[in-house]
Protein backbone atom coordinates (compact mmCIF):
# COMPACT_ATOMS: atom_id res chain seq x y z
CA UNK A 1 0.00 0.00 0.00
CA UNK A 2 1.46 3.41 -0.97
CA UNK A 3 2.70 5.53 1.89
CA UNK A 4 2.15 8.92 0.23
CA UNK A 5 -0.12 10.51 -2.36
CA UNK A 6 2.18 12.55 -4.61
CA UNK A 7 1.73 15.10 -7.39
CA UNK A 8 4.78 15.37 -9.62
CA UNK A 9 5.20 18.54 -11.63
CA UNK A 10 5.80 17.99 -15.32
CA UNK A 11 9.51 18.83 -15.30
CA UNK A 12 9.92 15.94 -12.86
CA UNK A 13 7.75 13.68 -15.02
CA UNK A 14 9.62 14.50 -18.24
CA UNK A 15 12.98 13.97 -16.54
CA UNK A 16 11.75 10.71 -15.06
CA UNK A 17 10.44 9.39 -18.36
CA UNK A 18 13.46 10.36 -20.45
CA UNK A 19 16.56 10.26 -18.25
CA UNK A 20 18.07 8.28 -15.40
CA UNK A 21 18.36 9.99 -12.04
CA UNK A 22 16.26 11.02 -9.05
CA UNK A 23 13.12 11.80 -11.10
CA UNK A 24 13.25 8.39 -12.76
CA UNK A 25 13.58 6.80 -9.31
CA UNK A 26 10.47 8.71 -8.17
CA UNK A 27 8.51 7.24 -11.09
CA UNK A 28 9.89 3.82 -10.24
CA UNK A 29 8.54 4.26 -6.69
CA UNK A 30 5.11 4.84 -8.25
CA UNK A 31 5.42 1.77 -10.45
CA UNK A 32 6.30 -0.45 -7.51
CA UNK A 33 3.49 0.96 -5.35
CA UNK A 34 5.64 2.78 -2.80
CA UNK A 35 3.86 6.06 -3.62
CA UNK A 36 0.57 6.84 -5.34
CA UNK A 37 1.03 9.38 -8.10
CA UNK A 38 -1.98 11.59 -8.74
CA UNK A 39 -2.56 14.05 -11.58
CA UNK A 40 -5.26 16.17 -13.16
CA UNK A 41 -6.29 16.37 -16.80
CA UNK A 42 -4.73 19.85 -16.87
CA UNK A 43 -1.38 18.34 -15.90
CA UNK A 44 -1.72 15.78 -18.70
CA UNK A 45 -2.41 18.53 -21.26
CA UNK A 46 0.66 20.41 -20.01
CA UNK A 47 2.72 17.20 -20.09
CA UNK A 48 1.82 16.59 -23.73
CA UNK A 49 3.06 20.09 -24.55
CA UNK A 50 6.26 19.57 -22.56
CA UNK A 51 6.94 16.33 -24.41
CA UNK A 52 6.45 18.12 -27.74
CA UNK A 53 9.19 20.75 -27.40
CA UNK A 54 12.13 20.68 -29.83
CA UNK A 55 14.61 19.58 -27.13
CA UNK A 56 12.35 16.81 -25.93
CA UNK A 57 11.54 15.62 -29.47
CA UNK A 58 15.28 15.21 -30.09
CA UNK A 59 15.60 13.04 -26.97
CA UNK A 60 12.54 11.03 -28.02
CA UNK A 61 14.14 10.31 -31.40
CA UNK A 62 17.39 9.21 -29.72
CA UNK A 63 15.50 6.83 -27.44
CA UNK A 64 13.05 5.67 -30.15
CA UNK A 65 10.07 6.81 -28.06
CA UNK A 66 6.86 8.61 -28.98
CA UNK A 67 4.75 11.18 -27.15
CA UNK A 68 1.63 8.94 -27.19
CA UNK A 69 3.61 6.00 -25.80
CA UNK A 70 5.08 8.10 -22.99
CA UNK A 71 1.69 9.59 -22.14
CA UNK A 72 0.25 6.08 -21.94
CA UNK A 73 3.14 4.92 -19.77
CA UNK A 74 2.62 7.80 -17.39
CA UNK A 75 -1.16 7.39 -17.43
CA UNK A 76 -0.71 3.81 -16.25
CA UNK A 77 1.17 5.11 -13.19
CA UNK A 78 -1.26 7.77 -11.97
CA UNK A 79 -4.69 8.19 -10.48
CA UNK A 80 -6.64 10.97 -12.20
CA UNK A 81 -8.24 13.47 -9.84
CA UNK A 82 -10.30 16.65 -10.10
CA UNK A 83 -8.27 19.75 -9.28
CA UNK A 84 -9.37 22.17 -6.58
CA UNK A 85 -9.71 25.90 -6.93
CA UNK A 86 -6.57 27.45 -5.46
CA UNK A 87 -5.53 31.03 -4.87
CA UNK A 88 -2.60 32.32 -6.90
CA UNK A 89 -1.54 34.74 -4.15
CA UNK A 90 1.38 32.69 -2.80
CA UNK A 91 2.83 31.83 -6.21
CA UNK A 92 5.65 33.60 -8.00
CA UNK A 93 4.75 31.82 -11.26
CA UNK A 94 1.10 31.45 -12.26
CA UNK A 95 1.96 28.33 -14.31
CA UNK A 96 2.49 26.46 -11.04
CA UNK A 97 -1.17 26.88 -10.12
CA UNK A 98 -2.23 23.64 -11.85
CA UNK A 99 0.28 21.68 -9.76
CA UNK A 100 -1.09 23.02 -6.48
CA UNK A 101 -4.69 22.67 -7.71
CA UNK A 102 -4.05 18.98 -8.41
CA UNK A 103 -2.34 18.51 -5.05
CA UNK A 104 -5.20 20.10 -3.09
CA UNK A 105 -7.93 18.44 -5.17
CA UNK A 106 -6.25 15.04 -4.91
CA UNK A 107 -5.55 15.40 -1.19
CA UNK A 108 -1.84 14.90 -1.84
CA UNK A 109 0.69 14.53 0.91
CA UNK A 110 3.58 15.76 -1.24
CA UNK A 111 4.31 17.77 -4.37
CA UNK A 112 7.58 16.67 -5.96
CA UNK A 113 9.30 19.28 -8.11
CA UNK A 114 12.60 20.81 -9.08
CA UNK A 115 10.94 24.19 -9.61
CA UNK A 116 12.48 26.78 -7.29
CA UNK A 117 9.27 28.85 -7.38
CA UNK A 118 7.43 25.94 -5.77
CA UNK A 119 10.25 24.66 -3.57
CA UNK A 120 10.59 28.05 -1.88
CA UNK A 121 7.06 27.60 -0.50
CA UNK A 122 8.07 24.39 1.37
CA UNK A 123 4.36 23.61 2.00
CA UNK A 124 0.94 24.53 0.70
CA UNK A 125 -2.15 23.74 2.78
CA UNK A 126 -0.14 21.17 4.77
CA UNK A 127 1.14 19.53 1.57
CA UNK A 128 4.94 19.19 1.64
CA UNK A 129 6.80 20.48 -1.42
CA UNK A 130 9.96 18.45 -1.96
CA UNK A 131 12.61 17.95 -4.61
CA UNK A 132 12.95 14.45 -6.09
CA UNK A 133 16.04 13.87 -3.93
CA UNK A 134 14.19 14.98 -0.79
CA UNK A 135 11.29 12.66 -1.60
CA UNK A 136 13.64 9.73 -2.17
CA UNK A 137 15.29 10.48 1.16
CA UNK A 138 11.87 10.57 2.84
CA UNK A 139 11.10 7.17 1.29
CA UNK A 140 14.45 5.76 2.40
CA UNK A 141 15.59 5.36 -1.21
CA UNK A 142 18.77 7.43 -1.19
Amino acid sequence: MPTFRVVADNSTVVSGLLWRGPSERVLRAARDGTIELIASRDLFVELEGALSTADTRARLREAALSVPALLQTYRSMVTLIEPASVSRSALRDAKDLIVLAAAVGGQADIVVTGDKDLLILKTHELIAILSPVQLLYTLGRT
